[in-house]
């Protein structure tokens, strides 16, 4: 009985550093795809819908090619722009991408739909924006979390600390 236990136990103790080792090294560097850019981008507007990534072609904010890769990673540029369009940040043109060390790299497609998340002020106007690389989960994921704003939860007033942003209801 007691081998039995011991087994059990190395087992538990296994799973339980695998689980630890996926949380700290692997889920990190996720990488956002459409489908799962959809899915945030739904909730974080509020659309309940049976298919996300559906919903956002009705929309218009994104193009059948991204669509039709599915679970292929996005890059930089593409996340940015599906972001952009969703929350209607797209500029009248690119002078925003100003300091951008990498602008020259952003595809042109993309350049109006980077600039308005620059204008906004929800991108570093001073940094790089890795247009071609892979778009990490997380990135993306805090900043939909930024433009969505706060959340009310109960009744109150604000006045006193008005900022710049979005507020969802």
């Amino acid at each position: 009985m007691k081998k039995v236990f011991k087994i059990f136990l190395t087992v538990l103790i296994l799973l339980a550093v695998a689980f630890s080792v996926y949380v700290l090294v692997a889920k990190p560097f996720k990488k956002v795809t459409f489908l799962s850019l959809s899915e945030m981008l739904c909730d974080a507007v509020g659309l309940e819908t049976d298919d996300p990534a559906e919903e956002l072609l009705k929309l218009g904010v994104v193009s059948q090619n991204i669509e039709a890769r599915g679970n292929d990673k996005l890059t930089n540029e593409e996340a940015y722009s599906i972001i952009s369009r969703t929350y209607l940040y797209v500029s009248e043109d690119d002078k925003p991408l100003g300091k951008i060390k990498d602008k020259d790299d952003i595809s042109s497609a993309f350049k109006k739909d980077i600039a308005g998340l620059l204008k906004a002020g929800y991108l570093e106007p001073d940094g790089t924006i890795k247009p071609r690389a892979k778009a990490p989960e997380k990135k993306i994921s805090e900043l939909i979390s930024s433009i969505r704003g706060t959340d009310i939860t109960e009744e109150g007033s604000c006045h006193d600390e008005t900022r710049v942003g979005n507020i969802s209801a």
